[in-house]
């Protein structure tokens, strides 16, 4: 994956947007591409696959900086 960083490897500034890869919640998907935030305390914070800020925190694997 071209420019995305693993979560292992790095994490974004706090606070800063990012695209990132989320697991998904629908059946059959791995991952689901949204954009969110690295909390201090909280981890990411990311929309849901319906672009609706989540109410539960995902396991995102992948980020990269908006372009």
């Amino acid at each position: 994956m071209e420019n995305w960083t693993h979560v292992s490897k790095a994490l974004p500034v706090f606070y800063v947007p990012v695209i990132c890869m989320a697991e998904s919640t629908i059946p059959g998907e791995e991952l689901y591409k949204t954009c969110g935030v690295l909390h201090e305390c909280l981890g990411f914070f990311v929309f849901n696959e319906d672009g609706e800020p989540d109410t539960e925190l995902r396991a995102v694997k992948f980020w990269k900086h908006m372009e």
